[in-house]
């Protein structure tokens, strides 16, 4: 025990000499901390002339209503008092304004203030129910008024004529501005219960336990819960119709898929530390579009002690045929150790028969696998993998009849094969009209490997009739210097259709969702943009609606309203 001890303190010790994130720090929200900083749960508080008011006493209910504000993910200032007239809330919003960049002038004649945010210019005149905005006279409900010296506009007006999105949030008194032409936030009274800050990928991936989907012309959002499927039905608006619940077949979740065949395929797993071929490892599960269940797949004789161990899970489908791509951990070897390594399945989804058992030495075959990707190109599967030691690289493979056609070496890793840390991430695979694409994030793989942080993000596009890597091409959508110490997390690939797909990477250092658009063949429509304070989607993968890329945040509060839905729209 006390060799075994000081093993894992050695390894401890290597991987927390670079630089990692815990999954907390990775999506900071600046808006709530300050809302539930403990002074907040005390039991009262001093007034300005030192009386001490409990919560809850009848002085505490009478006290003036004071919100949180925050712009863009950053807090602006606490402790407001609000306004309310004819149903309406105004606030003070000098603040607000200036950070969303507007310029603000006041004329103290004429008690006017005029505002200027992007190319709209509004003029006000305090306790005046007209406004000028862009030369037009708009009627304000609630005229601007002023309190105090401070300035206080309807939150309504604010959100309409300057196309801001603006949240209330009733469990935190907090109010959130968010403004960007391409992404909208709009709160959500109903969706979700998971924590969305579980993109857990620091050496490793791991398994996503939320899916979006769209089923019979609805939504469904399916979140794993102990051991069952919560499964939420949404409208298209994501306006809450239905719940249902389903009992995992199998103790571990792996993978939930929505096939073009109109079937639901949910991959689960369970342990199997006495070896035996016997234990059913695997189960592919084949539900109607009503979550009935009408076929199931059992995988046993599978060389696996631990399911989607270091590693995520990836589905896919033809219409007629199902692959897996995923980690596990194997039987012990001769030297005593069970090694990781990844797993291949095939399915006959027509009969629900096992096609292909990885076993042993699935092909292709990598260990370790840390991120797993499989895709369906017709009838020909790709493979994309991340591994650390054999291979200790990004790795595409395809193959045909269950035979492997090709293997492109995609990002060569340096440093002693089987050392978990590589500073390279895999964060998606896609397939277009003429090429394979893959995204991710790398560090610098050459003189400077090992000693910073600073990494980039790349698209890299290996054409369907390549003979080998040298007509691999990378697209490197960001470029920060070595000596910057810049670098990305959580990573995704998006297909909007066969010619367009969308890069979104994660930039903690700037608090900046980052996105950028190429084509089937890497060029790129639309040049890498940073949007500030953007949250991104977690352990998920975005759903695409139309021209739009939606995922949805929550920062774990119990009351309505505490759930975020983001639309990024995507020109056409």
């Amino acid at each position: 025990m006390k060799k075994l001890l000081s093993v894992l303190f050695v390894i401890a010790l290597i991987i927390s000499s670079f630089p990692q994130q815990s999954s907390a720090e990775r999506y900071t929200n600046g808006c709530y901390p300050v809302p539930l900083h403990p002074r907040f749960k005390t039991g009262g508080y001093l007034t300005l002339d030192g009386t001490y008011i409990e919560f809850g006493s009848e002085a505490d209910l009478n006290k003036p209503k004071l919100i949180s504000v925050c712009v863009n993910n950053e807090f602006v200032s606490v402790d407001v008092p609000i306004k309310e007239e004819k149903g309406q809330v105004l606030i003070p919003i000098k603040k607000a304004l200036q950070h969303l960049n507007a310029t603000l002038n006041w004329d103290g004649k004429t008690n006017t203030v005029t505002v200027s945010l992007d190319d709209k210019v509004a003029k006000f005149i305090i306790n005046k129910s007209v406004a000028v905005v862009n030369g037009q006279q708009v009627q304000m409900e609630v005229p601007v008024r002023m309190y105090d010296g401070n300035m206080y506009m309807p939150v309504q007006f604010l959100a309409e004529q300057f196309d801001v999105d603006i949240a209330w949030f009733p469990e935190y008194n907090l109010m959130r501005f968010f403004k960007h032409p391409d992404l909208r936030i709009t709160p959500l009274l109903a969706a979700g219960k998971k924590k969305t800050n579980d993109y857990y990928y620091a050496q490793w991936f791991g398994v996503f336990k939320r899916f979006l989907m769209k089923n019979n012309g609805q939504i469904e959002l399916i979140e794993v819960h102990g051991k069952e499927l919560v499964i939420e039905e949404l409208t298209t608006s994501f306006e809450k119709t239905g719940e249902r619940k389903v009992k995992m077949e199998l103790p571990m979740f792996g993978a939930a898929h929505k096939s073009i065949d109109g079937h639901i395929y949910v991959l689960y797993g369970d342990s199997n530390s006495r070896e035996s071929a016997e234990k059913v490892v695997y189960r592919v599960v084949k539900y109607d579009d009503k979550w009935n269940k009408v076929g199931q797949v059992d995988i046993t004789d599978a060389y696996v002690t631990v399911p989607f161990d270091a590693s995520n899970a990836t589905i896919d489908t033809n219409g007629k045929e199902l692959i897996v791509h995923t980690g596990r951990l194997r039987y012990q070897a001769e030297d005593g150790k069970h090694h990781q390594s990844n797993m291949v399945i095939k399915i006959n989804t027509e009969d629900m028969t096992l096609l292909y058992n990885g076993g042993q030495w699935p092909q292709p075959y990598s260990s370790h696998a840390f991120a797993t990707y499989a895709r369906f190109d017709g009838d020909r599967s790709v493979y994309a993998v991340h591994g650390d030691g054999y291979p200790r690289a990004i790795e595409l493979t395809t193959k045909k009849d269950n035979l492997i056609e090709n293997i492109y070496t995609i990002l060569d890793i340096p440093g002693e094969i089987g050392r978990n840390y590589t500073g390279v991430f895999l964060g998606g695979l896609e397939v277009s009209k003429d090429s394979y694409l893959l995204v991710g994030a790398s560090i610098y793989l050459n003189e400077h490997y090992g000693k910073n942080a600073s990494s980039n993000v790349y698209v890299s596009v290996v054409p369907k009739d390549a003979e080998d890597e040298s007509e691999v091409k990378m697209v490197w959508l960001t470029n920060y210097p070595v000596e910057e110490d810049t670098f990305i997390i959580d990573t995704y690939l998006v297909k909007m259709n066969d010619n367009k797909f969308v890069a979104l990477w994660y930039e903690p250092l700037k608090k900046s969702l980052g996105y950028a658009v190429v084509d089937g063949q890497g060029n790129i429509l639309k040049k890498p943009t940073l949007i500030k304070g953007a949250i991104p989607p977690g352990g998920i993968d975005p759903l695409v609606l139309d021209n739009k890329i939606i995922w949805y945040i929550y920062e774990g509060g119990t009351g309505e309203g505490t759930v975020e839905l983001f639309t990024l729209t995507i020109e056409e």
